[in-house]
């Protein structure tokens, strides 16, 4: 083909079925074709591939955004109700068609389903979880947990009054607030216990320079112990705590008047076990203007610290860790709001009281520590196990019978606290002897909570016994005396003949709480605060030189297991003293096997991906149940959340 030339005549010409170029004198012909039906097909396919492969990946990134987020809800959750344990010793419980009990304020009581609707309307219980999304995919809808977990009824719980417990003991809280306006006052009802040694402390929140002139109880006066502020404006955050020893106990009144007009919210707390003569120690406060309020408390192991938020504007406020939430209010009007709140957390040689706010705000933070009552005098001897390190174990009943940690046993989780495990070979725990540990007379108690891990074996588990100095003991499957092979337990006093044997066998794995009393005429066991066994026997405890021993005994008789809370008597505790021992601990964690099982409420699962539902069922209060719907059951994170649940299913239980 001869070459173009820029001044060459280019002519282009369209037939039917043809093209032409034309270039004279030469024409070049070519002939149009589309696709083939195959080259068709393979386009469609490779479209349709893509497609499909875009869709996929965007469907399974939706899928896994929404599993994340339901996981960080469904943690939260457990948090919530952790918390709610930890403050009423249970878990919210509903009835058998799911159905859980939630105030609504003036309107009264009723029941709502977990399932079915988060709108039930706040009641006074305290806020656990700020927010909650039913369906992460919807922005703005919340629910306030507080109206989902009810509070339970305030009757006190019955405390061990035979001698000093840990701390004092918490026994009531109630709080109130200007909620929607300002005032120079505030009132509310508060119920104190009759638990001896009772002390009340009332926490008070307001806003501007303005401070409490006075705070009654009924009758009964308060005296002020301290106060922190932040700021001297109309901005101001100022928090105050009053006390008042040995409250009248049922149910009064308690008025907080200020010296001016302005938002309050406050909060009251009662406590039992305390020391009258001194009830509090030196009262510490910080103030500043951040999200994060703290102040460092000077206490004692023996002590409970509890503190006094005060927050200008309505920020929410979240507990620091290790403490115990006990109210959380906002109080005031568009005008002027504060938020207050209190909690607790038991002491150490120094103890950090904080909250964290959701946004930075002028804040104010009082604590102080309460300072338990003196021991009974009856009480000889009190091996907490609370040190959670080092080679010894203190006794807290002030006789000074420290014990000695032998050949290392562990110091692990106990029933209250810490506690020791016994490895059943080698280790124990070794206190010499002493004139308070010598009991003489025909009365004494012996208590423990204990947890063996293995059965058949003849074991002491604590006592003053073998050599030939045999004083008091409890053992396992004894050879002597009151014998047994079937994990039953012997308390004994003064010789292997002297001993009653209980009815109950001594699990493994389970928590027990055993008690033995010897009154001068009869041997008794209880069992978890339950009388299990009797037998009549006259006699007299005489004064012998041994040790007394955890986890075996002078002549050996190692015992495999976990100890906690060893307590010595020179006296016979009654059976009420027994039981509010017994009570005084957490509320106890289910058997391995749970007599009563959850049921999940009447909340149909909905179609993955449809829609996301929390539904609650349980009428056990040691078992809760959130069913979530969770699209990817194949998630290792979303298939070993809480107690081995099935799909769906996420379980918290009583640790």
């Amino acid at each position: 083909m001869p070459s173009l030339k820029a001044n060459s005549k280019l002519l282009i010409v369209n037939r039917k079925n043809r093209r032409s170029i034309h270039y004279l004198p030469f024409t070049i012909y070519s002939k149009a074709r589309g696709f083939t039906l195959i080259e068709l097909l393979v386009v469609i396919s490779i479209i349709a591939i893509l497609i499909a492969a875009g869709t996929f990946s965007w469907t399974n990134a939706q899928q896994k955004g929404r599993d994340a987020k339901r996981k960080t809800d469904l943690k939260s959750v457990q948090q919530a109700l952790e918390l709610y344990l930890q403050t009423y010793g249970r878990y919210p419980t509903a009835d058998a068609s799911g159905n859980i009990t939630c105030s609504d304020g003036a309107a009264g009581t009723g029941t709502i389903s977990w399932g079915e609707t988060f709108q039930c309307p706040p009641g006074t219980g305290l806020i656990f979880m700020q927010k909650m999304p039913k369906d992460p995919r919807q922005a703005g809808i919340i629910s306030q947990l507080a109206n989902l977990l009810p509070k339970p009824v305030q009757t006190p719980r019955p405390q061990p009054q035979v001698a000093a417990s840990h701390t004092g003991i918490f026994d009531s809280a109630s709080s109130s607030s200007t909620a929607g306006g300002q005032s120079d006052t505030l009132s509310w009802s508060h119920t104190v216990g009759t638990g001896a040694n009772r002390l009340l402390i009332v926490g008070v929140s307001i806003g501007e320079d303005k401070s409490v002139s006075t705070i009654t109880y009924g009758s009964q006066g308060l005296t002020f112990r301290g106060a922190a502020y932040s700021g001297t404006s109309v901005d101001d955050a100022r928090a105050e705590i009053w006390s008042l020893v040995n409250p009248t106990s049922g149910t009064n009144t308690i008025t907080v008047n200020l010296d001016g007009t302005t938002a309050i919210a406050a909060g009251a707390t009662s406590w039992t076990n305390v020391n009258q003569a001194t009830p509090l120690g030196t009262t510490a406060t910080g103030w500043g203007n951040s999200t994060s309020p703290q102040v460092n408390v000077t206490s004692a192991g023996s002590e409970v610290v509890v503190d006094t938020l005060s927050a200008d504007g309505t920020p929410t406020a979240a507990v620091g860790a290790g403490q115990t939430q006990h109210w959380n209010v906002q109080g005031g009007d568009v005008f002027k709001s504060t938020r207050g709140a209190g909690s607790s957390e038991i002491g150490a040689a120094a103890t950090t009281m904080s909250w964290t706010l959701n946004s930075s705000r002028k804040w104010a933070l009082v604590a102080v520590a309460i300072k338990p009552a003196a021991p009974s005098p009856s009480q000889v001897a009190w091996w907490k196990f609370d040190e959670g390190s080092g080679p010894n174990a203190a006794d807290s009943s002030g006789n000074g019978n420290a014990g000695t940690l032998i050949n290392n046993p562990t110091w692990t989780t106990g029933r209250i606290g810490q506690a020791l495990s016994f490895n059943g070979t080698t280790n124990y725990v070794s206190a010499p002897d002493s004139p308070s540990l010598s009991v003489t007379g025909n009365t004494i108690t012996l208590a423990a909570w204990i947890k063996p891990s293995r059965t058949g074996a003849n074991e002491q588990v604590v006592g003053k016994w073998g050599a030939g100095q045999d004083s008091y003991q409890f053992r396992i499957n004894s050879n002597n005396g009151c014998n047994s092979t079937t994990n039953r337990i012997t308390f004994r006093v003064e010789s292997n003949s002297n001993c009653v044997l209980s009815n109950t066998a001594l699990t493994a794995g389970p928590w027990w709480h055993v008690v033995g009393t010897y009154d001068g005429a009869n041997l008794k066991i209880y069992i978890n605060g339950e009388l299990d066994a009797t037998a009549a026997l006259i006699t007299n405890l005489t004064d012998k030189t041994g040790s007394f021993s955890v986890g075996r005994n002078d002549d050996g008789n190692y015992f495999q297991g976990v100890v906690d809370d060893v307590r010595i008597y020179n006296s016979a505790l009654t059976a009420a003293e027994i039981t509010n021992l017994y009570n005084a601990a957490p509320s106890p964690a289910p058997s391995p096997t749970p007599a009563a099982s959850p049921s999940v409420g009447p909340t149909p699962t909905p179609l993955p991906g449809t829609s996301f539902v929390y539904s609650y069922g349980s009428t056990s209060p040691t078992t809760f149940i959130l069913k979530a719907n969770l699209e990817n059951t194949s998630d290792p994170d979303l298939t070993s959340l809480g107690c081995n649940p099935a799909p769906f299913n996420y379980c918290v239980t009583n640790p």
